[in-house]
């Protein structure tokens, strides 16, 4: 009965496998990964200095509510626009915010700049996402995504020192700059070579009918219970050890060093973790192992007292093995459950990222603003992350390829 129903499953999945494009889509997100990481780690330092408190959440908050809002009405953008011509505009409409923010001093219109930069950028990524599932087999999503993921995560490895070394000697316009250099790059060979992507899908729904849709496929929304897990912690991590440490006496350069280090799973792990996903056990098994890593190192996290660059380097480094495990398992097992014309579940499905921004702006927040410390949000963040163990293991496994051979 498993086997008949999972050889049906994948069966009904309508990919055209693609592995030219499937690179070219990694290519451009190893620029946006670079570009992104140029800002990632500074942008909640910019917000301290134009407000002169930690409490940054709100603009996050902001970012993420508009987020939200747009993807769940993607789809029908995507149905009138096409992929192709969405992923442009956002890329134009990218270019010309960071255009502004070079030659404006920090302030609150450059705030909101920059909350419209993470907004479009965002919104590439699903985008992007959307596309490359158009090139991704089934059988072979582990190993597609985990590899593109890797490429991806290089981006994001070199991103963290450049970006501190940047801004420690040309300021935040030279931050801008950069990014701006690398998302025009990224902009030019979308152009190029996916102007004519499948361009739109057919299926029209209404909000609340994609919601239905959702609830009907448990395993979609225990997937999601997990992603949502793992943005949360992102959002936690990348907002608030910035200003954790520069608080705690470290510099930008040491910083630049620590978050390099902490950086490195993603692009050692990730392929291989897809590879054992396809080939070995599924996912079920080793997403559970990834949440208890991620949990008991951001335990470690909230109990350190320790201040200096190698500690916290290899600290982070323990948080990412598990974040970077969740991050390919998520994927590769969503994206087994379902194919390219369930744009509106895709959609759904990356509002785990804002939910989770969302939510952990609105924790953070309330936190600083009790006059909490930044640290409670540590262990707030492995709370959170362990209850993601509740939905992995009522999940319905993924067999893979070992396991299908074993049963006949």
């Amino acid at each position: 009965m498993i086997k008949t129903k999972i050889k049906r499953t994948m069966t009904k999945h309508r990919e055209q496998g693609d592995i030219l494009k499937a690179h070219i889509i990694s290519a451009i997100s190893f620029l946006l990964g670079f570009s992104a990481s140029f800002i990632s780690y500074v942008i909640s330092l910019y917000f301290k200095e134009v407000t002169g408190s930690d409490n940054v959440g709100p603009f996050y908050f902001i970012a993420f509510v508009l987020e939200l809002v747009v993807i769940v009405n993607l789809h029908e953008l995507i149905r009138r626009l096409g992929k192709s011509l969405i992923m442009h505009l956002l890329f134009l409409a990218e270019i010309a915010t960071l255009v502004f923010l070079i030659f404006l001093p920090p302030g609150h219109l450059g705030a909101a700049l920059i909350v419209a930069t993470v907004l479009f950028a965002s919104l590439l990524w699903v985008v992007l996402d959307i596309i490359l599932e158009t090139f991704s087999e089934d059988n072979m999503s582990g190993r597609i995504r985990g590899l593109h993921l890797t490429i991806t995560n290089f981006g994001f490895l070199v991103g963290p020192f450049a970006a501190t070394w940047t801004l420690a000697h040309y300021g935040f316009a030279g931050v801008f700059f950069a990014k701006l250099v690398l998302t025009i790059l990224a902009f030019a060979i979308a152009l190029v070579s996916l102007s004519k992507v499948n361009h739109s899908y057919s299926r029209n729904l209404e909000v609340m009918q994609i919601f239905e849709r959702v609830r009907r496929r448990k395993n979609i929304l225990r997937i999601y219970h997990i992603s949502f897990v793992l943005e949360f912690f992102y959002a936690i991590m990348v907002v608030f050890t910035t200003l954790y440490l520069s608080e705690h006496g470290f510099n930008l350069g040491e910083l630049g060093i620590v978050f390099t280090i902490m950086l490195v799973p993603f692009v050692l792990l990730q392929l291989p973790i897809g590879y054992l996903a396809d080939k070995k056990w599924g996912e079920k098994e080793l997403l559970i192992t990834a949440l208890i890593i991620t949990t008991v190192t951001v335990l470690g996290v909230y109990f350190t007292e320790s201040r200096t660059v190698m500690m916290w380097g290899l600290l982070l480094f323990a948080t990412r093995v598990g974040a970077a495990m969740l991050e390919i398992l998520r994927d590769s097992y969503f994206y087994k459950r379902i194919d390219m014309d369930d744009v509106d579940i895709i959609d759904f499905f990356r509002t785990a990222q804002p939910v989770g921004y969302i939510a952990a702006a609105t924790i953070s927040t309330s936190i600083l603003t009790l006059g909490l410390s930044i640290r409670s949000l540590f262990l707030i963040a492995a709370l959170v992350v362990f209850s993601g163990l509740w939905s992995a293991f009522k999940l319905s496994d993924n067999k893979s390829t070992q396991e299908l051979a074993d049963r006949t």
